[in-house]
């Protein structure tokens, strides 16, 4: 398997993405008005950390995946042709 930056990782991207519009859906709606709550503190710590879970697991990730047939993206038989 030929190895790749994360930086050109799709899935690291999309992951920063994701993260970084929760955390801005818990933020920016008191950010206006001047409030703290511990609450939304939480709920961008938990945001944060299961964005850097995912980017982990994209990082440690050596098994090629497939979708169910009908989907995107390849299927089993793909990998399985040819043994």
């Amino acid at each position: 398997m030929k190895a790749k930056s994360i930086l050109q990782s799709k899935t690291f991207w999309w992951s920063l993405c994701t993260g970084g519009l929760g955390v801005g859906a818990v933020v920016f709606p008191d950010l206006d008005k001047g409030i703290f709550n511990w609450v939304e503190f939480g709920k961008c710590v938990a945001i944060a950390f299961s964005t850097g879970l995912t980017v982990l697991a994209r990082i440690e990730a050596t098994q090629a995946i497939y979708t169910p047939d009908g989907m995107p993206g390849k299927d089993k038989s793909d990998f399985t042709q040819g043994q």
